[in-house]
């Protein structure tokens, strides 16, 4: 698939240097929250990726309000976050679907409530 220039390409290069990004914290052994650091940049790595698909595919990545005005958050439109993303993309396999569906289960512990390091380590050991 040839790339848009601009647009996709720059949140294609996001994504990229976000997974590269997760993958040189969580390797660092003296890295402080490595994991939680990890799963929080792989979320923004995979929502990138598929912000860039969509762009490059149907234009479009944005929650709307009735008619044709988009939902604002902060002031800027709420664009899909990775749950939606995969909701529309619709072709991931099984496995893939399930394991980031689970980082986003983990990414919401380790945004909305206090978890052990030790237990998430844990809970993500061989995903």
């Amino acid at each position: 698939m040839s790339l848009k220039k601009g647009r996709t390409r720059t949140i294609l290069e996001g994504s990229i240097n976000s997974a590269l990004l997760a993958v040189e914290v969580f390797n660092k052994p003296r890295t402080a929250f490595k994991v939680e650091n990890y799963i929080s940049l792989m979320i923004i790595a995979w929502t990138r990726l598929f912000h860039a698909h969509f762009n490059q595919t149907i234009g479009d990545k944005y929650y709307h309000k009735k008619g044709r005005r988009y939902l604002k958050v902060d002031g800027e439109r709420r664009a899909w976050e990775l749950s939606e993303c995969i909701k529309k993309y619709g072709l991931l396999s099984t496995a893939e679907g399930a394991n980031l569906r689970l980082f986003v289960s983990l990414r919401n512990k380790v945004e909305h409530r206090h978890v052990d390091m030790d237990i998430l380590s844990a809970m993500i050991f061989g995903e």
